[in-house]
């Protein structure tokens, strides 16, 4: 790529000096580089969202195999990745909340509440009315 866009240059400059024919050969150089430019980077947005899904499956801490298989710049994505869940999971609630504990949807749609205090009557956006008491569930 650096040899591609150093050629390019040369030939931009031969343009500026009149000489027309190179106008094809910088074009065709540069949409080789733009498209080269997409692939890497969509080649990196690929592993950084590995390195991601591996944190949510597996945790904090890469095995052996796979840290010789990232490089030091992808580790420091990682760390930095890992600061910054940690920092959110802490942010939730009073105690903070593990959202990496449990990654399976509850087989139920339904939730036991046991409420704490009296509170009445309580309307659900779908309409039904559900009477909270203190210590039923």
């Amino acid at each position: 790529m650096t040899q591609l866009y150093h050629d390019n240059q040369n030939d931009v400059r031969r343009m500026t000096d009149g000489e027309e024919e190179f106008v094809t050969a910088v074009q065709s150089r540069h949409a080789a580089l733009e498209r080269n430019k997409q692939c890497l980077l969509a080649y990196l947005y690929n592993r950084l969202h590995r390195i991601r899904n591996m944190r949510w499956r597996f945790g904090s801490v890469l095995t052996s195999d796979v840290k010789q298989c990232t490089s030091e710049t992808e580790q420091q994505f990682l760390s930095h990745y890992n600061k910054l869940l940690a920092r959110h999971m802490q942010s939730i609630g009073k105690s903070g909340l593990d959202l990496t504990s449990s990654l399976e949807p509850p087989r139920s749609l339904y939730v036991s509440v046991r409420a704490l205090r009296d509170h009445g009557a309580l309307e659900t956006d779908t309409g039904h009315i559900i009477e909270l008491k203190k210590d039923c569930q």
